[in-house]
């Protein structure tokens, strides 16, 4: 029902795979390294909302191909999803619970939306509608609808056990 074009054939490599699951964990670590470690920690000394926000928005930009293919849903969705990773690190202080968020998410989109590189420019290749609207678009929304109810989940408990 859902889902990207997924294609199996006898060609995929034993190393295909290692690749694929190697490109995804180490993009994560390199860019939430830079993103919730270097450019948070400098961002720090305007206070713990900018140290996300300025982040998160640097990384959406530096996800999006403005110029070449603008979507606004991918843009929602980059801004809340670099939100979310900005929460977990906030909340548990740890690079590393963030890495594997990130990739978790990597893998979950690929799985969801199908991943193809255009140009050099990794693309979703989901061609199915749902509702009228693209399929992309309506995966998009309920991603951008689980971030924001995660979002939401996080800081309040967060809220609730630093007051108790």
């Amino acid at each position: 029902m859902f889902g990207g074009k997924v294609v199996f054939s006898s060609s995929i490599h034993l190393i295909s795979v290692i690749t694929g699951i190697s490109t995804f964990l180490g993009m994560a670590i390199l860019e939430e390294c830079i993103f919730r470690g270097i450019l948070r920690s400098a961002f720090g000394v305007y206070g713990e909302t900018l140290s996300v926000i300025i982040p998160t928005v640097l990384f959406t930009f530096m996800h999006t191909d403005l110029w070449i293919n603008f979507k606004l849903i991918k843009l929602i969705e980059l801004f809340c999803a670099g939100i979310l990773f900005g929460v977990i690190m906030l909340i548990s202080k740890s690079l590393t619970c963030v890495v594997i968020a990130h990739s978790l998410y990597n893998i979950i989109s690929s799985i969801f939306l199908g991943i193809e590189s255009k140009e050099g420019i990794l693309e979703t290749i989901m061609p199915i509608s749902i509702f009228n609207l693209p399929g992309e678009q309506v995966i998009k929304i309920i991603f951008i609808v689980i971030q924001m109810s995660v979002i939401s989940f996080l800081i309040l408990k967060n809220r609730k056990s630093s007051f108790a």
